[in-house]
C-alpha cells in the first residue's frame, strides 16, 4: 500500500492536488504524511492558508493533524490511517506538525536575545488558550501578541501552539516552554521584592512559632545563618500558642 512522504514545499505543486483529486475518484489506498514547520522561508511563503488540515477537504478526503514531535501520538494516528486505506475507504492524509533540526541555507542563522515580555505573553496564552483573552491580559494588541508568539516559535525553531480554528493547545514543546516560563517568571518576581526591599529599606517578616518544650537556644545557629545570608528579613519568634500550628 503506498505510503507517501512531502513537506511544506512540495505539498504546493500542482501535481499534489493533481493526484488528490485521482486518489479520491477512485477511492485508492493512500496514506500521505505531511509535514508542517514554522520556520523555514518557504512555510511563510505559502499563502493565507499553509495548511492541508482545510486544503483537503476541497477532496473530501478524511485526515487529521497530528503533532510530529509526539511518537506515540504518530504511531497512534498512523495505525488509524492504514486501517481506514486498507477497508477500501479511500486515501487519508496525516498533516504532522514539526521542525526542522537544520535550515536549508548555509548562511549562520541570526542570534536574538529572548524579549522578557515573550515569558508573560506566552504564559498568558498558555493559560488561556485565547490569542484574544491573552492580549488582553497582557495589556497589547492581538497583532502584537501573535508576532512575538512566532518570533519565540521561529527562535525556538518549533511550534509551541496548535492553532486549528477554535480548538487551540499546547505541543510537547509548549508545555515544556511553559513549565521552564513559569520558573523564570517566578525567578523574576523574587528579583523584584528583593529590588523593592533594598532600595526602599523594606523588609520582609518571617514568623516562626516555637514549641514550650523547645528552648529559643535550639535555633541558635539557625537565626545566625538566617540573618547573615536574608538581610532583608526580619524574623519574629513567639512561643507556640495552644491550637496553633
Amino acid at each position: 500500500m503506498p505510503d507517501t512522504y512531502l513537506g511544506e514545499g512540495a505539498a504546493n505543486r500542482g501535481q499534489v492536488y493533481e493526484s488528490f483529486n485521482m486518489a479520491a475518484l477512485w477511492k485508492l489506498p493512500i496514506v500521505t504524511r505531511t509535514t508542517v514547520t514554522p520556520v523555514t522561508e518557504i512555510s511563510r511563503g505559502l499563502g493565507a492558508d499553509r495548511f492541508l488540515e482545510t486544503r483537503r477537504v476541497s477532496f473530501a478526503i478524511p485526515g487529521e493533524p497530528v503533532d510530529g514531535m509526539d511518537v506515540r501520538s504518530v504511531h497512534a494516528a498512523r495505525q488509524s490511517a492504514f486501517e481506514h486505506a486498507r477497508t477500501g475507504k479511500g486515501p487519508y492524509i496525516l498533516e504532522m506538525h514539526t521542525y526542522r533540526y537544520r535550515v536549508r541555507s548555509m548562511k549562520p542563522k541570526r542570534d536574538r536575545s529572548m524579549d522578557i515580555n515573550q515569558v508573560r505573553y506566552f504564559l498568558n496564552l498558555a493559560e488561556t488558550l485565547n490569542f484574544t483573552e491573552a492580549a488582553r491580559r497582557s495589556g497589547v494588541s492581538q497583532p502584537s501578541l501573535t508576532r512575538a508568539i512566532q518570533r519565540l516559535e521561529e527562535d525556538l525553531g518549533s511550534p509551541l501552539i496548535y492553532r486549528d480554528g477554535k480548538d487551540s493547545r499546547l505541543t510537547a514543546l509548549g508545555r515544556d516552554v511553559q513549565a521552564e516560563f513559569m520558573r523564570i517568571e517566578l525567578a523574576l518576581r523574587n528579583v523584584r521584592e528583593h529590588s523593592e526591599s533594598t532600595v526602599l529599606g523594606r523588609r520582609r517578616i518571617l514568623d516562626i512559632a516555637v514549641a514550650p518544650t523547645i528552648g529559643p537556644a535550639a535555633f541558635a545557629a539557625f537565626f545566625d545563618d538566617a540573618l547573615g545570608e536574608l538581610p532583608s528579613v526580619k524574623i519574629n519568634m513567639h512561643q507556640l500558642l495552644a491550637g496553633e500550628g
